[in-house]
């Protein structure tokens, strides 16, 4: 989870909207919480992932390297794709 961004959210005025994604058959699930109106006229997006380890998601035990991965850091959700979620944010907030 990004514990800066209800921080940085807190600053102006903020509207949150809250998501949730059901659970999965790996036993995690998602939270997203979006905040728009923020400092600087920012977007904050923060995910929260429950049952997950400290992995890149989604990643599949596919070799004896991933199996032991898992073992070490955790389940890695299969809920959600980092790479697509943190690439579409920053394609919707070119930089100013």
């Amino acid at each position: 989870m990004v514990v800066v961004a209800p921080t940085h959210a807190q600053r102006g005025r903020r509207r949150e909207r809250l998501q949730e994604r059901a659970a999965g058959h790996d036993g995690t699930s998602v939270t997203r919480r979006s905040f728009s109106g923020c400092h600087g006229d920012a977007d904050v997006v923060a995910y929260e992932i429950q049952g997950g380890g400290h992995r890149w998601l989604p990643q599949q035990a596919r070799s004896a390297m991933e199996t032991v991965a898992g073992r070490a850091f955790g389940v890695s959700s299969q809920n959600i794709d980092a790479t697509a979620v943190i690439w579409d944010f920053f394609s919707a907030h070119a930089r100013r």
